[in-house]
């Protein structure tokens, strides 16, 4: 599933986050039902919460 949160990987910036762990349980949860990969969860979940909060 394609979105606008797709990039060339060339433009990816990798970084960690430390997640307590029922909020890494539910972001696989959510990752495993939508059947798409975690980082993509947390992509959307950034974008939103971004732009819901933009100044």
């Amino acid at each position: 599933m394609k979105s606008k949160l797709d990039t060339a990987p060339a433009l990816d910036e990798r970084i960690s986050l430390v997640l307590p762990l029922d909020l890494k349980a539910r972001l696989f949860e959510i990752a495993s039902r939508k059947r798409l990969p975690a980082s993509h969860v947390v992509r959307e979940a950034i974008h939103h919460y971004t732009t819901e909060h933009a100044a």
